[in-house]
């Protein structure tokens, strides 16, 4: 997701970065506000879903090891 944001954002950086090189006017500045605004929240969106995927596999760690601290006798008394 955010990936296709950043493609749309380095366009307009390239060619800002080419007119500063050779001193001429970089025209699409509203180009690059608006593609800046759109990668913004979804890089943010990116990091949270990436830290509740770690989130899950911690929890996921925790019920494994109450899963296995059980005994297999107290899970046939049941």
């Amino acid at each position: 997701m955010a990936k296709s944001h950043e493609i749309q954002l380095d366009a307009p950086k390239i060619k800002r970065y080419q007119a500063e090189q050779t001193n001429e006017p970089f025209t699409e500045q509203a180009t690059l506000n608006k593609a800046a605004m759109i990668w913004e929240p979804a890089i943010g969106k990116t990091d949270e879903l990436g830290n509740d995927l770690i989130a899950t596999f911690v929890l996921i760690g925790h019920c494994f090891d109450v899963i296995e601290s059980v005994s297999p006798r107290t899970m046939v008394n049941r």
